[in-house]
C-alpha cells in the first residue's frame, strides 16, 4: 500500500494534533518532517526557477530556502511553495 506525499502530510498533522505530551508530540513532528522534506525536492522539480538559497547551508535549509522565496511567476504554485515550506519548518517546532 502506497499514499501520496499530501495523504502522509494530511495524516501526520491529524497525529499531531491529536498527540498527548511531549514524547508523542515529538516523534509525530519528526515523522511529519521527514514525510514533508522528501515529498520537497520532487515539488521543487516542477518550478521552472527555484527560489534562492541564501545563505541557508546545508541540504535542509537551502531546500527550505529555495522553497521560502520562490522565483516562479506562477503565483498559486509559488504560494504552494511557500506553503510547503512553513509546513516543514512548523514540523521543526
Amino acid at each position: 500500500m502506497s499514499g501520496t506525499a499530501r495523504e502522509f502530510v494530511e495524516g501526520e498533522t491529524a497525529l499531531l494534533r491529536d498527540a498527548v505530551g511531549e514524547p508523542r508530540s515529538r516523534a509525530v513532528r519528526s515523522r511529519a518532517y521527514d514525510v514533508a522534506f522528501h515529498a520537497a525536492p520532487a515539488f521543487r522539480r516542477r518550478l521552472s526557477v527555484p527560489g534562492t538559497v541564501g545563505q541557508a547551508r546545508g541540504l535542509h535549509e537551502q531546500l527550505i530556502a529555495q522553497l521560502s522565496r520562490p522565483r516562479h511567476t506562477d503565483q498559486a504554485l509559488a504560494a504552494q511553495s511557500a506553503e510547503l515550506a512553513a509546513t516543514i519548518l512548523r514540523s521543526t517546532l
